[in-house]
């Protein structure tokens, strides 16, 4: 996709802060990959057929939707506590970012940044990318925001800005298609400082690069990182929460 401006911030919360739930259709829907739905950010489906008439259905105590309860819901995924950004849809993936107070691996509990991949059909998860805590707490990373960027897909990449204020190039396959490069290192990024977080390829994410902007750009991000990605061209471009 070529010359193609992609999102800016955004602070919608998903329907019920906890899931997403994805609305059943008699016909394929256009993809949704990037914060707006494509270049204008305007926020307007060309959809000729839209399902109006549907019910979310009701949450059990443990947090579980019970989908006899839904009308017009094909699946619903649970996410964190929190969640921000808009999700975005391309290729039979859907891209979201939140917290891990649902912890899809076991092995990596407490305060993440967390960006789900999921089956469009199923609502299945992929893969997930695990962001460790800058540790700053609310000067620049505010506890259990989790990840506020909405992921900008293009191609067989997605692009994400973290709440450790870096732009991340991920790979849309996870690692079902080997580990990417030119980073290698996803087992020690997935680490927090004095944690020993194993690395899963079968759920963690593949980085492809990554650029820290308070490294490289000496920017201190306010409270969160909360920008996503224009694309435009060859180029990545984002804003760095300075504050």
């Amino acid at each position: 996709v070529k010359n193609r401006s992609i999102l800016e911030k955004n602070r919608l919360p998903l329907l019920a802060s906890v899931a997403i739930i994805l609305v059943a259709s008699t016909a394929h829907a256009a993809d949704w990959p990037v914060w707006g739905g494509d270049g204008s950010r305007n926020m307007v489906s060309f959809e000729k057929v839209v399902t109006l008439d549907f019910d979310p259905g009701r949450m059990s105590e443990d947090e579980v939707v019970d989908m006899k309860t839904t009308k017009n819901v094909k699946w619903v995924a649970k996410l964190g506590s929190q969640a921000y950004g808009n999700v975005t849809v391309a290729d039979g993936r859907v891209y979201a970012g939140t917290n891990n107070e649902s912890p899809r691996d076991p092995a990596k509990k407490g305060d993440r940044g967390i960006v789900m991949c999921l089956d469009e059909k199923t609502g299945t998860l992929n893969w997930q990318f695990v962001i460790p805590k800058l540790g700053a707490g609310k000067v620049s990373d505010w506890e259990y925001i989790g990840v506020c960027s909405s992921p900008a897909v293009e191609g067989n990449r997605v692009y994400v800005v973290t709440n450790k204020c870096e732009v991340v190039c991920l790979d849309v396959e996870g690692f079902k298609n080997g580990n990417d490069g030119p980073f290698k290192d996803e087992a020690k990024y997935v680490k927090p400082k004095g944690g020993k977080d194993p690395l899963n390829e079968k759920i963690d994410a593949d980085i492809i690069w990554k650029y820290d902007m308070r490294d490289e750009l000496g920017v201190f991000p306010h409270n969160v990182t909360s920008s996503s990605a224009i694309i435009i061209g060859d180029l990545v471009i984002c804003a760095t929460s300075n504050g």
